[in-house]
């Protein structure tokens, strides 16, 4: 019988390497984000790793809107970081999505200060969004054939 650190270390290392092996197929914008979005989402259940996957996704697409909508109007302004902050919770929270609020703060924050200049805040949002997928989606595979469990049901 393999040991569950066994499973998940193992699951860990395919799913990061799948996520920048596709993701570097697919061109993405950066493979750290799809390699953080695999090890965020991967649980120890398939069924838990889906769940992780839709609040991250959830808090991806918030994070990425407010940003990208915020970004436009000042990049980099602590005022509307701060407001932005302050609507991305509210907005998880009215959706009920509380588990999906870091990674939309984080998500917000990146566009608000890492934006590059070469790139307009709705493609560095539209990146994010495409870079975390890959990692998600990868991670849900992995989990589902990787060290399947005969007893997992899907809600």
């Amino acid at each position: 019988m393999i040991s569950s650190n066994f499973e998940k270390a193992f699951k860990a290392g395919v799913a990061v390497f799948l996520s920048i092996v596709i993701g570097g197929f697919l061109h993405i914008n950066s493979l750290f984000y799809a390699a953080i979005a695999a090890v965020i989402t991967l649980q120890t259940k398939v069924v838990d790793t889906i769940k992780a996957g839709q609040n991250r996704v959830f808090g991806t697409i918030v994070g990425a809107i407010i940003g990208m909508c915020f970004a436009i109007i000042g990049q980099g302004n602590a005022v509307l970081c701060g407001l932005g902050i302050f609507l991305t919770v509210l907005s998880c929270q009215k959706f009920g999505y509380d588990k999906s609020i870091n990674i939309a703060c984080i998500v917000f924050i990146a566009i608000m200060i890492n934006l590059y200049e070469d790139i307009t805040p709705f493609y560095y949002s539209v990146y994010r969004l495409k870079d975390t997928l890959v990692g998600i989606i990868t991670a849900i595979i992995v989990d589902y054939l990787i060290f399947p469990k005969k007893d997992q049901k899907f809600n």
